[in-house]
């Protein structure tokens, strides 16, 4: 049985902390805020403060080893983490490997050169419990652009409506990374948008912050959040503006300099590099030789380029920078500005695009009706 858990997503029926459990020792307190195992995964969310007297709330090295330990084995990292700093504390999301069926009492343990070493013994509960929302399977799909978005299934209260999505691409070197801008994060422009068949538009309750976005052992999966359905909304269409994805099969090479603008195609992406020229980067600690290449990229009107996914300079990877601007995840625009850096005396004679950061434009319409 599927079912919807706030600020986890839609997962199968396992065990989990009941409540957040709490720890202090020498002025810092660890909270163990959720644990969701299913027998697919393990999702852990715990947050440590970090204390004013610190340089930075995450230093290097500071990396906890994470384990969770049920009296006959310890159970690592099967998959993602995530580090995010939120105000005094550090909030850390990792992906366990699943627990034995039938755990109720796991002690998680962590150490780390900046907080030492903790022990937090933990109860868990099964879920879901009999009061859960049934969670209602609807299989129902749209495809554009080689990438379909499917409704897998949804759970409806009087509060919300929440619609447990899927997202795949057709091509193996296709990487979905995002329904609406990028990373699961969207704002009103780029927001999903739920329709019955009077008209009527239940909006989003979208995610802006790569924070808040929910943990995904599958890496294709979404979530959408909506206001509660009408009573008598039955036919629904859900709305998806944009799709983004990385498609690492695109080369293109650049003769430097650029003196006059050059059209191209990266991939099947129309692209237009303007000029280029050598600059000296002195950036925070940062310095070094880059040169700077102007771009539009706004050409495509149905798939545009955001950005390459790789830069090598004369066939090596130096790395590359936007430019002291970074590209606002929610709603991405393409970039405009691209520094190429290298090593030596000579600037590079050649650089060449790897891959493509694109965004899609839909709308993809997936029709359903409300089960």
């Amino acid at each position: 049985m599927m079912t919807f858990l706030p600020g986890i997503g839609f997962r199968g029926a396992g065990v989990r902390l009941a409540a957040p459990v709490s720890v202090e020792r020498d002025g810092r307190t660890l909270v163990v805020q959720q644990l969701i195992a299913t027998p697919e995964a393990t999702d852990l969310i715990y947050d440590v403060t970090y204390l004013p007297g610190e340089a930075s709330p995450a230093p290097p090295g500071s990396m906890d080893t994470v384990v969770l330990n049920d009296g006959a084995a310890d159970y690592g990292i099967g998959g993602g983490m995530q580090l995010s700093v939120r105000p005094g504390k550090l909030v850390r999301e990792f992906t366990m490997v699943p627990l034995p069926s039938g755990t109720r009492r796991v002690e998680l343990r962590v150490s780390g050169k900046s907080i030492g070493d903790w022990s937090v013994p933990l109860e868990l509960v099964p879920f879901p419990s009999d009061a859960a929302e049934r969670y209602a399977r609807i299989d129902a799909s749209d495809t554009r652009h080689g990438i379909t978005v499917t409704v897998r299934g949804m759970v409806a209260n009087r509060e919300m409506t929440v619609l447990d999505l899927m997202v795949l691409a057709e091509r193996p070197n296709v990487r979905v990374t995002g329904l609406g801008g990028l990373s699961g994060m969207r704002d009103a422009t780029t927001a999903l948008t739920l329709r019955d068949q009077t008209g009527r538009a239940y909006p989003e309750h979208f995610r802006q912050d790569a924070r808040d976005q929910f943990p995904d052992p599958t890496g294709i999966a979404d979530v959408g959040i909506f206001d509660a359905l009408g009573e008598d909304a039955h036919e629904l269409v859900l709305e998806v503006p944009s799709v983004c994805f990385d498609d690492l099969d695109p080369r293109l090479d650049i003769d430097l300099p650029v003196a006059a603008p050059i059209d191209a195609l990266l991939g099947s992406h129309p692209i237009r590099v303007l000029a280029s020229r050598p600059i000296e980067i002195a950036r925070g600690p940062h310095r070094g030789q880059a040169v700077a290449l102007a771009l539009d990229l706004r050409a495509a009107r149905d798939a545009r380029v955001l950005k390459p996914w790789q830069i090598l300079a004369d066939g090596k990877s130096g790395g590359f920078s936007f430019g002291g601007h970074g590209m606002h995840g929610p709603s991405p625009e393409p970039l405009e500005l691209i520094e190429v850096h290298y090593e030596g005396a000579d600037p590079p004679g050649k650089v060449t695009l790897v891959g493509a950061t694109v965004q899609a434009r839909g709308p993809w319409q997936v029709r359903f009706r409300r089960a």
